[in-house]
């Protein structure tokens, strides 16, 4: 799915304007996908769960945006979820590897996580966040 941004001066920002878009899109559920009603209303949860996630580490990233670079951003593309999720310097790209609404959103967490550990010491972040952050957010690093 090609997700197109307008370019701003700051590559950072049209990134995460990228990546915000992105993880608010809707997942597109297919009711006929699913056995039962229980079964799609668990695949909901778990999206909905991964949403969460997804606007708490962008917001996190915000505050320490000061911090993460461009340059940072890009090496998470490559080497988080597979790369799947990329940047080509004006929008982003997902291949899907399963099932699109259930992993795209991970797509981002995975992307967001790993820009973080790139910009700080990859342990010493990994500490912080298991420390600070609730198990939720704590699992992507």
């Amino acid at each position: 799915m090609k997700t197109s941004v307008i370019t701003t001066a700051n590559e950072k920002d049209t990134i995460l304007a990228a990546l915000s878009k992105f993880v608010e899109s809707g997942p597109g559920l297919d009711f006929g996908n699913y056995g039962n009603i229980s079964e799609y209303r668990a695949e909901q949860r778990q999206i909905t769960r991964d949403l969460r996630d997804a606007r708490a580490l962008l917001s996190h990233w915000m505050m320490r945006s000061h911090v993460v670079s461009a340059n940072d951003l890009k090496q998470a593309f490559e080497s988080a979820f597979s790369g799947r999720l990329s940047w080509d310097g004006a929008s982003l790209d997902y291949t899907t590897g399963q099932y699109y609404p259930t992993e795209y959103r991970k797509a981002v967490c995975a992307v967001i996580a790993r820009a973080l550990t790139i910009a700080y010491d990859p342990e010493d972040y990994r500490r912080f966040a298991i420390s600070n952050f609730p198990k939720s957010l704590s699992r992507w690093f």
